[in-house]
């Protein structure tokens, strides 16, 4: 009994080391986030008309001192459900809200918009925000993948210049990604992690802000898009993010598809995502 008291201690202690010594991310860049398949290359929306837009203020309100980076793991006896228990704190200096706007600029501009910058002066369109919360989930898959699921909540409010035209809406945004990893930690992996959960969220972000306020019509090359592309083709263009994007309905049937006919899983998470963006 006492040798079994003295190994409980020892994995509580060892626990409790773990959470006061959590991690500490000290360096974020949204190139972190830049991968392959989520690089925008040609406009998504034919945006004549539409006006400037210009991404000011976003506050950040989540707490900045909290943990935004939760591994999934077991209780002590492995058989309760996952629950989270804090990995990664951010650096004080990283500010995710500051992230956010400018990803919305480079995305917004990506997909087809003129962007004003501030010091340029005014545009038709001023949008400000505040990122309430975000976290990453980490969970690994025993000699498999390390799985990322992140979420974001963000509050978002758009004006015209001459005041007729404003809204304001709150977006709930998950993203999931997955990384192998060589045994050397998760520092890289969530960092990227993280990145690609604000560049995705902020291409969504758009999309939705068009369909609700700009109107912009998608581009017009999108319909030729979707008649030539074949479920099993490459994309080493993206093709498929700027359907997914653009709201053209009639991508559906070529993004069910490729679940349809491809087992490679990133693929098929990739259409999955794109289905819910139309």
């Amino acid at each position: 009994m006492k040798r079994l008291a003295l190994i409980l201690s020892l994995v509580i202690f060892v626990g409790s080391v773990v959470t006061v010594f959590a991690l500490t991310m000290e360096k974020l860049e949204l190139s972190d986030g830049r991968s392959d398949d989520n690089y925008i290359l040609k406009p998504v929306f034919d945006t004549e008309g539409i006006g400037g837009l210009q991404f000011g203020n976003f506050a950040s309100a989540y707490d900045q001192e909290g943990f935004i980076l939760f591994r999934q793991t077991k209780s002590l006896l492995g058989k309760s459900p996952d629950y989270p228990k804090p990995h990664y704190k951010m650096d004080p200096s990283i500010d995710l809200g500051s992230l956010l706007a400018e990803a919305l600029g480079s995305e917004a501009e990506a997909m087809g918009f003129e962007v004003v910058p501030e010091s340029e002066g005014s545009a038709h369109w001023q949008i400000t925000g505040v990122l309430h919360d975000v976290d990453v989930g980490i969970k690994q898959i025993p000699f498999g993948m390390t799985l990322f699921f992140g979420s974001m909540d963000f509050e978002l409010n758009v004006r015209n210049d001459s005041g007729d035209q404003s809204l304001s809406v709150r977006f709930l945004l998950f993203n999931m990604s997955q990384f192998y990893n060589a045994g050397m930690g998760l520092q890289d992996e969530a960092r990227e992690a993280l990145g690609r959960l604000i560049i995705e969220s902020a291409q969504e972000i758009v999309a939705r802000l068009n369909r609700e306020v700009f109107k912009a019509p998608y581009h017009p090359d999108t319909v030729a898009l979707v008649t030539a592309l074949e479920p099993n083709q490459k994309d080493p263009e993206n093709h498929l993010l700027r359907i997914g994007l653009s709201g053209y309905a009639q991508g559906v049937p070529l993004l069910l598809g490729i679940l349809d006919q491809t087992k490679d899983e990133n693929d098929r998470m990739g259409a999955t995502y794109l289905i819910v963006a139309l």
